[in-house]
C-alpha cells in the first residue's frame, strides 16, 4: 500500500513541476508559455540602445564641425603669418631704398584689405636721344607722348623671398625681326644700332612686346602691361601673361611701356584696417 501511495504522490509532483516548466517532459505537450519577464527585458534593452545610436550620430556631427573649425583656424593663422611676412619684406625694401614710402604704404593697405599686392619692379630702357633710363614702381617707362622711340628694355621685378618665379619677355622690331626670349634683367632690343639676323634687318624701333611669368609659383602672380604709341593719345589696352601688345602686325612705333605685376590677393581676417604710415626705424 505504501509503495502505491508513494508512486501516486511522485507522479502528482512531476505533473505539477512539468506544468511549472521546471522539469522537461518526455512526451510532447502544450507549448510553454512565453516568459513575460523576457519580453519586458527585451523591450528595455531596445529602448536603452536607441539613445546610444542617437548620441553616436551627434558625436560624428560634432567631430566634423570641430575639424572644419580647425582647418579654418589653420588657414587664418597661415594668412596672418603671410601678411606679417609680406609687411617685413616691404619695410626691408624701404630701408634699402628700393621702394618709396608711398609705395610701401599703398601695398600695406592692399594687403590688409585683401587686394592684390604690387610687386616692386625696375624697368631699364634705352630711349632715342636719351640713352639708358631707369623707371621704378610701375611707372611709365619711356614717354606717354612724344616722338622719341623705345629701342630696348629690361625688366627686374623683386619677388618675395622663397618665391619660385621669374619674368620673361620678347619684342618685335621694325622689319618684323623677333628678338630672342630675355629673362630677369636681361636686355631685349637694341641700343642705337641695327640688328641683323639673316636677311632681315630690324631697325631701332619696337613695334610689339610680349611679357609673361615662368616657374612653379607663377600661377600666384599676374603680369599686366600696355604700350604707348607714337601719334596715338593714351595707352593701348592692357594685356597680360604673354599676349601681344599692342597687337600682332602693328606697325606703330612704341615710345613708352608700362608693366605691373600683381600677387593674387590674400583673404585676410576681418578687423585689420591697414596702416596710415610706416616707421622705418622700428
Amino acid at each position: 500500500m505504501s509503495n502505491e501511495s508513494d508512486t501516486h504522490v511522485l507522479v502528482g509532483l512531476q505533473v505539477k513541476l512539468m506544468e511549472r516548466g521546471d522539469v522537461e517532459s518526455d512526451s510532447p505537450g502544450p507549448p510553454a508559455r512565453p516568459n513575460v519577464k523576457d519580453k519586458t527585458s527585451q523591450r528595455s534593452n531596445r529602448t536603452r540602445h536607441k539613445p546610444t545610436i542617437v548620441s553616436r550620430k551627434k558625436s560624428r556631427v560634432a567631430s566634423a564641425s570641430d575639424s572644419s573649425e580647425i582647418v579654418i583656424a589653420e588657414k587664418k593663422a597661415s594668412t596672418e603669418a603671410t601678411v606679417e611676412a609680406r609687411m617685413r619684406w616691404l619695410v626691408g625694401l624701404l630701408r634699402k631704398g628700393e621702394i618709396s614710402k608711398q609705395f610701401c604704404v599703398l601695398n600695406s593697405n592692399a594687403l590688409y584689405a585683401g587686394r592684390p599686392l604690387l610687386i616692386p619692379l625696375k624697368v631699364t630702357t634705352y630711349l632715342e636721344n636719351n640713352g639708358e633710363c631707369i623707371f621704378l614702381e610701375s611707372a611709365i617707362a619711356g614717354a606717354a607722348e612724344g616722338s622719341e622711340r623705345l629701342e630696348g628694355f629690361s625688366l627686374c621685378p623683386i619677388f618675395p623671398p622663397g618665391t619660385r618665379v621669374r619674368i620673361k619677355y620678347s619684342a618685335i622690331l621694325q622689319g618684323g625681326l623677333r628678338t630672342g626670349v630675355a629673362k630677369q634683367e636681361e636686355f631685349c632690343g637694341c641700343r642705337g644700332d641695327q640688328v641683323k639676323e639673316g636677311y632681315i634687318v630690324g631697325w631701332r624701333e619696337i613695334h610689339g612686346v610680349r611679357i609673361w611669368l615662368d616657374g612653379e609659383d607663377s600661377e600666384q602672380y599676374t603680369v599686366h602691361y600696355r604700350c604707348f604709341l607714337w601719334g596715338v593719345n593714351g595707352g593701348s589696352e592692357w594685356r597680360k601673361d604673354g599676349e601681344f601688345c599692342p597687337n600682332k602686325g602693328s606697325q606703330l612705333m612704341i615710345i613708352g611701356l608700362q608693366v605691373m605685376i600683381e600677387e593674387n590677393p590674400l583673404r585676410v581676417p576681418q578687423g585689420n584696417t591697414g596702416v596710415d604710415d610706416i616707421n622705418v626705424d622700428t
